[in-house]
Parts: structure tokens; sequence; C-alpha cells
């Protein structure tokens, strides 16, 4: 009967102990699905910023087609679609003003850059834009 007793305080023991390896278990893995929602957070905001900046790309290439004035491009791109700030630069030289004048639809390439911010992530996209490209060919 002596044995009983004494076994039965070292299954107690063992269970206090059990549960709490489950439960230092359980705290790390709480821990660890907390830390893997922050980093999903911030793939997908550091993505939709880049999407997003893709999308300015596009919106400025047919602001230009539209408008034929690189201006354009600087001014109405801000506020849309998280884009803070956009240039389109027609310079066969490089190093000129960006975002002036009329569109040289015979000449050199066109850079475009586009800033975006979305949450706190911040993408800078670019890209060259070959303007003959876009004009439909005229009929002779």
């Amino acid at each position: 009967m002596n044995r009983d007793r004494s076994s039965q305080g070292f299954v107690l023991v063992g269970v206090v102990m059990l549960v709490l390896a489950l439960t230092i278990l359980g705290l790390s893995l709480f821990s660890l699905s907390s830390y893997e929602a922050q980093f999903l957070r911030q793939t997908r905001d550091s993505e939709q910023s880049f999407v997003s900046a893709l999308g300015g790309l596009e919106r400025a290439k047919c602001l230009l087609d539209a408008t034929d004035n690189l201006g354009s491009v600087k001014a109405s791109m801000p506020g849309i679609e998280n884009v803070t700030a956009a240039v389109a630069i027609q310079d066969p030289f490089g190093g000129g003003p960006d975002s002036t004048g009329a569109v040289d639809w015979d000449g050199a390439n066109i850079l475009i850059q586009v800033r975006t911010s979305y949450r706190g992530q911040q993408r800078i996209v670019q890209a060259v834009f070959d303007p003959e490209k876009v004009r439909a060919p005229t009929a002779t």
C-alpha cells in the first residue's frame, strides 16, 4: 500500500510537468503565428505598392498619348492609386529638365519614373518608353 501512495504523487508531478511543457509550446506557437501575420502584412503592402507603381507607369503612358505633354505626368499622377510622385523626361543627351514641354513622338525615348507609398512601403519603378511604337501608323 505504501507503494501506491508514493506512485500517485509521482504521477501528479508528471502531469504538472506535461501541462507546463504544453503551455510553453502553445505560447511559442502563438508568438510565431503573430510574427508570421506581421510578415505577411508587410509583404502584402510591399506588393501592393509595387503593383500601384506598375499601374502608374501605364497611366503615365496613357497621359502622354492623350495630352502630348510631358508635364501632364508630373501634374496629374500624384494622389492617384498611392502614387506620390511621377516624372517623364525626354532628353536624348540626359540631364535635361523633367516633365516639361511637348512630347516629340519622333524623338528620343522617354524615361518615366513613378514613386508610390502604401502603408509605409515605398517603391520606385522606372521604365523607358519608346514613343514611336505607341502611335498608330498613318494611312498614305
